[in-house]
């Protein structure tokens, strides 16, 4: 571990909510575009009321200067895990990380479209998504273009950050593209933020050691 000038010490960093918290894994957590509505991975309760290993995704809704669980993703499960919520920029699309049955191997990118009756199914996002490896940390763009992070498209080592162009019914329309160097590297790379005109945003690598935040410009 190197030391780097001004990194964030753990003196200036606060929780964000203790009221979303508990001794169980709480993240990560995604935003809709109006900042009401927040998709929370955390461990979920089995039928016995104990809390599980398995995590899947809680919806809550701001009210009242606090955050009110609207309900649990329906499509949580005790035999598999979802988790990483990454919300279209419509709201009407949810994208998120499963190893569910039925995908390509490893750890899939699927998306449920909600309708007036709630979220729909999960679709896999498909082989121009999907490999037999592990795909993850997904995030749709202001642009609607998917980001994710894979370890079996041809990188550069480890998790490297791709992006792919959607159809107007959120499936991908051709090959991921590698984000290429800097913001990949041969280490982990993985998780990505744009600001709205695209032109900067944050990754996350474990390039240096440990998993650590990037700015980039670009």
């Amino acid at each position: 571990f190197v030391p780097v000038s001004n990194q964030l010490s753990q003196k200036m960093v606060a929780l964000y909510d203790a009221r979303l918290t508990n001794k169980y894994h709480t993240g990560p957590v995604a935003f809709n575009a109006r900042m009401d509505t927040l998709f929370l991975t955390r461990n979920q309760r089995g039928a016995s009321g104990k809390n599980i290993n398995r995590p899947g995704l809680d919806i809550l809704v701001a009210r009242h200067d606090s955050w009110e669980l609207l309900h649990g993703f329906p499509f949580n499960s005790e035999a598999y895990s979802i988790g990483q919520p990454a919300p279209h920029p419509n709201g009407r699309v949810l994208f998120f990380t499963s190893d569910m049955p039925g995908g390509f191997g490893g750890k899939d990118i699927y998306y449920s479209v909600r309708t007036d009756s709630g979220w729909g199914k999960p679709v896999n996002a498909g082989p121009f998504v999907n490999t037999p490896g592990d795909e993850m940390f997904p995030y749709v763009a202001p642009s609607g273009q998917l980001y994710f992070s894979s370890d079996n498209w041809p990188g550069l080592g480890g998790l490297d950050i791709f992006s792919v162009e959607l159809d107007g019914q959120y499936k991908p329309v051709s090959a991921p593209e590698n984000a290429g160097a800097p913001l990949n590297s041969s280490h982990n790379d993985f998780g990505i933020l744009l600001y709205q005109n695209g032109s900067k945003g944050f990754i996350s690598s474990d390039r240096r050691g440990n998993d650590d935040i990037y700015g980039f410009s670009r």
